[in-house]
């Protein structure tokens, strides 16, 4: 029952901030670099990091890393949990990444350009 609860901790945490991230990554994607897009998953991931070694002082980096860490497609250090269903089935859940955003760049309308010419 304690590595349920610990893991729901986990997975509320992600829960949270989740809808934050994958909010913000499509409002910018279209006037931000690709560096800004992990600068901000880096930042989130020092944050949970430094939440994470706080939970578990007595253990040791590589503990703590196995224990909230899981591999997600080529990614190694995914912040996961596992949560409950509406059926009350166990999924895991996995922090979004905001630089697997692509950058999609507006284009620039000619000057030319009449809205009320069919040419």
């Amino acid at each position: 029952m304690v590595k349920a609860n610990k893991q729901a901790k986990v997975a509320n945490l992600i829960g949270l901030l989740k809808p934050v991230s994958r909010g913000w990554a499509p409002y910018h994607r279209h006037d931000a670099r690709k560096t800004t897009f992990g600068a901000v998953d880096a930042a989130i991931f020092t944050g949970l990091w430094q939440w994470a070694r706080r939970r578990h002082p007595q253990k040791n980096k590589s503990w703590v890393k196995e224990k909230d860490c899981h591999p997600q497609g080529n990614r190694r250090w995914v912040f996961s949990g596992t949560d409950v269903d509406a059926k009350g089935h166990p999924r895991p859940v996995w922090l979004f990444s905001a630089s697997q955003m692509p950058i999609k760049r507006h284009t620039k309308i000619k000057a030319g350009a009449n809205p009320y010419d069919p040419a």
